[in-house]
């Protein structure tokens, strides 16, 4: 059984950009739905305010846009 959630909290990080930035984008059924955003040079967590309802059977995923540094990433939502 599914349950719809709201989150408010979207936690972003990953490898240190030393130009550009790495976007990272929910998107709920296609439509992006909010942002995280590491600048240049970042180093700690990420913490957006966001409003994003996900109901029970939605599709969600996030897109990740990497500056200047590849390596891996983390996301997280929270109510």
């Amino acid at each position: 059984r599914g349950v719809t959630q709201t989150f408010t909290k979207f936690y972003c990080f990953g490898p240190t950009p030393t130009a550009g930035s790495d976007v990272f984008t929910v998107r709920v059924n296609g439509v992006s739905r909010g942002t995280c955003t590491i600048a240049t040079g970042g180093t700690t967590v990420v913490t957006a305010t966001v409003n994003i309802t996900i109901n029970a059977g939605d599709l969600f995923d996030v897109q990740v846009a990497m500056g200047n540094e590849p390596g891996a990433v983390t996301w997280a939502l929270a109510p």
